[in-house]
This record gives structure tokens, sequence and C-alpha cells, in this order.
């Protein structure tokens, strides 16, 4: 009787057990891609880093019109630049389209924008953060801007 209550014991203890154990679920990665498309971007600051140590030494002065600007990436590699409701100028448009792509194993965003015309290095891309920086030649000196966007 004792032996039957033993294994009885031990055979909950181990089902106990088993389940107890069972692996956390985590949530899968998003790809570049996913994170770039899942929202609307809105500037959230930009300047010039003139050691390039990643901080921005001098922030460009953003008016009220350019600030309510918003990025849409569709996942087809075209976007749209919004003016919203306050636009700079009267003539300008009230949309912009973009063409962009990721190179270089998607380090590097190529897009066709007015503000960031080619190739930008991608140092932070997450769900709420968007940071790149591009180096311009400029009368023989290389100047890095780096521009932040956030939802």
């Amino acid at each position: 009787m004792k032996a039957t209550m033993l294994k009885t014991f031990a055979l909950g203890l181990l089902v106990t057990t088993a389940f107890s154990c069972s692996k956390s679920k985590s949530t899968p990665t998003k790809s570049n891609t996913e994170l770039l498309t899942q929202s609307a971007w809105k500037i959230d600051v930009a300047g010039v880093d003139l050691d390039k140590n990643g901080s921005i030494d001098e922030t460009y002065p953003f008016e009220d019109c350019e600030k309510d600007d918003t990025y849409v990436f569709n996942i087809n590699g075209t976007g749209v630049l919004s003016n919203n409701a306050l636009k700079c100028d009267d003539n300008d448009p009230t949309t912009e389209d973009f063409t962009w792509s990721f190179k270089t194993n998607g380090t590097v965003l190529f897009a066709s924008l007015t503000s960031i015309d080619g190739d930008a290095t991608i140092k932070t891309l997450n769900d709420a953060n968007l940071e790149v920086y591009q180096d311009v030649e400029n009368s023989g000196m290389s100047i890095r801007y780096i521009f932040r966007f956030k939802h």
C-alpha cells in the first residue's frame, strides 16, 4: 500500500513539474520592413553631428509647419509625405510621393525625399523610433546629418 501511494505521489509530482516548466512564449522579432511600415512617422529632431560621435551638436530649428508632417512608408517600396494641416507655403502640395528601399542587409535606408535623398545609415529602428544619419560632402568637408523620427 505504501509503495502504491509513493508511486502515485511521485507520478503526481512529475506531472506537476512537467507542466510548471513550460517555456515562456516570446513574441517574434519584427523585420525592418515591418517596423518601418507599421505606422506613420513624424520628425522628432534633426541636426548636425560635427564630431561624428552620434550626438546632435547643432539642432535644426523646425517650423511648426514642418513638425506636423508625417511620413508613411508602404510595404511595396513607395511612400507618402503628408504636409497635413500646417503648410509652410500655400503652394506646397498636400502630399509628396517618394520611393524607398533597404540596402546592405537592412542597415541602410535609401529614400527619394527632399530632406533625405539617397542613402542613410540606420542607427535605430524599433517600434517607436527611427534614427538615421547621412554623411554629406560639403566644400571638401564631410558633414553628418542626423534625423530622428517617432510614431
